[in-house]
């Protein structure tokens, strides 16, 4: 990356540590999310939602934006085929598979509740609480239904404001991409 002239960097994000129990989920749950970075690290606090109403709005929002990254800008997946496969597949088409699991459970539904829940122990055991037993419901609320209503709130989002959230390319106005070549194919000075 750097040879093409790109900057990267994680913003680490820290909730503060004050709040109940859904301001200790979320505290869990960034700090899942915050631990796979491994990039240039730069601390940032927080104030998470404290309460169910202020949550489940950022949350549905959120879902909206998703929705719109994955579904509706869906043609940038030849670009980036990996990350539409997760978006689109995993997140919106399995969506009705994991109903079915939840529906009709069995013995795979219990081996993967087993390991997520160790998983989740392995990785906060330093930060442990009482409220890392109620983690792996968090997610599954998100994805069994947030996801779903995000759909509906990228919608409410979008009309209203006639803003449907397509993403376009800018030609690039200098450099190598402006004459008709990109950073990744321009020819090596002799």
């Amino acid at each position: 990356m750097s040879q093409r002239g790109d900057n990267t960097a994680s913003i680490e994000l820290v909730p503060q540590s004050a709040g109940g129990g859904l301001v200790q989920l979320q505290r869990h749950e960034y700090r899942l999310a915050m631990g796979l970075r491994y990039l240039l690290r730069l601390g940032y606090r927080m104030t998470v939602p404290s309460t169910f109403s202020s949550w489940w709005r950022q949350r549905l929002a959120w879902a909206g934006g998703e929705f719109r990254l994955y579904v509706v800008n869906i043609r940038f997946g030849r670009w980036h085929p990996y990350f539409w496969i997760y978006g689109t597949v995993f997140l919106f088409a399995f969506f009705f598979l994991r109903w079915a699991a939840i529906l009709q459970p069995g013995w795979s539904l219990l081996a993967a509740g087993v390991m997520y829940f160790g998983m989740v122990y392995a990785v906060h055991w330093k930060h442990r609480n009482r409220w890392l037993l109620r983690l792996p419901f968090y997610p599954l609320v998100t994805s069994l239904i947030l996801l779903p209503l995000g759909a509906g709130w990228y919608f409410a989002m979008s009309i209203p404001e006639k803003n449907f959230g397509l993403i376009r390319f800018r030609r690039p106005r200098y450099g190598p991409a402006a004459a008709g070549q990109s950073r990744m194919t321009a020819p090596a000075e002799a």
